[in-house]
């Protein structure tokens, strides 16, 4: 069977839909890929399926380089690539010229090359933020002058029963079409040397973008309030922009504040901070997937955040949760966490069975699965 990975770009992989796109990636092509096959040696010969990766932005040899896969791994075209941008995104000229008939095309984002040949189009959107919340995002989702491409689809891929319906219902999309295959983690991490970051012996640790819908100076102002003397609030992520600068001006009018930003982290890094913390915190006012609370789950961290649908519809009982306007409710979460050592030992435990369910051992035979039955 022909598998063909359609990509945008390779954006930096920092943060979790960015990062998702290039596991799926490296964990089929290593299981899966005639070539690359790496992590499972025992599939056989019919779970196979020779695949390629097509880039509209980038050369061949770009993709080849960054995603450190086989040279063959991509589809060359002789056509140069500014001639492409053009016949693809202003014309939409069909150039899948090396791409068989009955392959199946994977997208992740709105499917924008044209084909002259029948192939099946699995589409896989893996960021639907701006189009849940347009109100916290400067960009709106652009999925809207797209629903005729969507709905063309033979398969939209959603990672959680969550987001199937808020596709279905923001986007017109058939239910019927749609398939759901949770994000996968890593579940084997390697310990890194943190000791530059200056970490505090005891802190809570938030993970993730700055942006306005993580509702961090209600975080802030909530845990200035709690006054735990000995506990820090860690910030783990970098988002230059107004709201990024506000939160710093909020720390440093606060004379005696106990939060610290540490930058990005790089995601191989973070498991290594997280069996550092005590907690984590995600006081987020949205969100399309819980990545970060899963991961932290992984390496034995109990997990503090809003009570959204989000997180509730996946993380179920394993998480202490409050509502991300309640500062009361917020107050009473993190003095929860840090005191009460049964309720800790229960949602460590709870988190532990929780993320074996998103191990990438799992979520990698739901794709197989998925590329099988088309």
């Amino acid at each position: 069977m022909n598998l063909y990975y359609f990509i945008d770009s390779i954006k930096e992989k920092k943060y979790s839909s960015e990062h998702h796109t290039h596991s799926v990636l490296e964990q089929i092509i290593l299981r899966y890929g005639r070539r690359d096959k790496k992590y499972d040696k025992t599939v056989y010969k019919d779970e196979e399926f020779d695949i390629n990766i097509y880039s509209l932005h980038i050369s061949p040899e770009l993709l080849d380089a960054e995603l450190h896969f086989d040279k063959k791994s991509t589809t060359k075209s002789r056509t140069p690539l500014f001639i492409r941008k053009v016949l693809h995104s202003k014309l939409k000229f069909p150039l899948m010229s090396s791409i068989k008939p009955g392959s199946i095309a994977h997208y992740f984002n709105v499917p924008v090359y044209s084909s002259a040949k029948k192939v099946k189009i699995i589409l896989e959107l893996a960021n639907i933020k701006e189009l849940i919340a347009p109100e916290f995002f400067k960009t709106k989702s652009n999925l809207f002058n797209h629903i005729k491409l969507v709905n063309a689809a033979d398969i939209i891929i959603s990672h959680s029963e969550y987001m199937a319906k808020q596709l279905a219902s923001r986007l017109f999309i058939d239910e019927s079409k749609i398939k759901i295959i949770p994000r996968g983690i890593r579940c084997d991490y390697m310990e890194y040397d943190v000791e530059p970051y200056k970490l505090p012996q005891k802190f809570i640790l938030f993970a993730g973008k700055i942006e306005p819908y993580k509702n961090l100076e209600k975080l802030f102002e909530v845990f200035n309030k709690v006054n735990i003397k000995d506990t820090w609030l860690i910030v783990a992520g970098e988002t230059p922009g107004p709201y990024m600068e506000s939160l710093k001006k909020m720390v440093k009018t606060e004379t005696e504040s106990r939060i610290k930003f540490i930058g990005y982290v790089n995601r191989t890094l973070l498991p290594s901070i997280m069996k550092k913390a005590i907690a984590l915190v995600d006081p987020s006012h949205i969100n399309d997937f819980p990545d970060t609370i899963i991961e932290a789950q992984n390496v034995s961290l109990p997990v503090i955040a809003s009570r959204i649908e989000a997180n509730t519809s996946i993380c179920k009982d394993s998480v202490l949760y409050f509502s991300s306007i309640s500062e009361k409710e917020m107050a009473e979460a993190i003095i929860t966490i840090i005191s009460n050592e049964k309720t800790r030992q229960f949602l460590i435990k709870a988190g532990k069975i929780n993320s074996e369910k998103y191990h990438w051992d799992n979520i990698a035979t739901m794709y197989r699965d998925l590329y099988k039955s088309l």
